[in-house]
C-alpha cells in the first residue's frame, strides 16, 4: 500500500478535527499531564555506586580472618 493516500486520510482527519474545535460547542482536550520522571543523576549515580561496589568486592584482598580459615588454623 502506497504511504501516500495513508498520509492524506490522516492529515484530512487531523485537519477536520482541528477545523471543528474552532466551532462554539466544541469539545475541550484537556491537555494529558506531564509524567513524572527521576533524574538521570540519581540513576547513573546509584548504577555507578553499585558496579564500584561489586568490582571492589571482587579485587579486594582477602581478609585476614578468611585465611587462617582456609590454611587450617582454628578461628
Amino acid at each position: 500500500m502506497d504511504p501516500m493516500p495513508i498520509s492524506l486520510l490522516m492529515s484530512r482527519k487531523a485537519t477536520l478535527r482541528l477545523v471543528h474545535s474552532a466551532e462554539p460547542d466544541a469539545p475541550v482536550d484537556e491537555p494529558r499531564p506531564r509524567r513524572e520522571r527521576r533524574p538521570h543523576a540519581v540513576r547513573t549515580r546509584g548504577a555507578l555506586a553499585t558496579v564500584l561496589h561489586r568490582v571492589a568486592e571482587a579485587v579486594a584482598p582477602p581478609a585476614a580472618h578468611d585465611l587462617r580459615r582456609e590454611v587450617g588454623h582454628a578461628a
